[in-house]
């Protein structure tokens, strides 16, 4: 059933449901490799967070120590 769609929209109805499979499959079978991306990232998210911390944590102790 087609639906009245004014002519500048796009609409994908070609009534074939085999792509959604086949891109579900695409996504399931690059799952380990984007856990792993992500796990990466998190990992180097953690380290430049850490980084930061200690050096700000080497900024206070310097700047209270200049007050006293």
């Amino acid at each position: 059933m087609m639906k009245n769609w004014p002519e500048n929209m796009e609409y994908w109805d070609d009534e074939v449901e085999g792509y959604t499979y086949l891109i579900d499959l695409v996504i399931l079978l690059n799952l380990p490799a984007i856990k792993h991306f992500l796990y990466k990232n998190f990992l180097g998210l953690l380290t430049a967070l850490e980084i930061i911390l200690e050096n700000s944590e080497g900024l206070s102790t310097k700047v209270s120590g200049n007050l006293d």
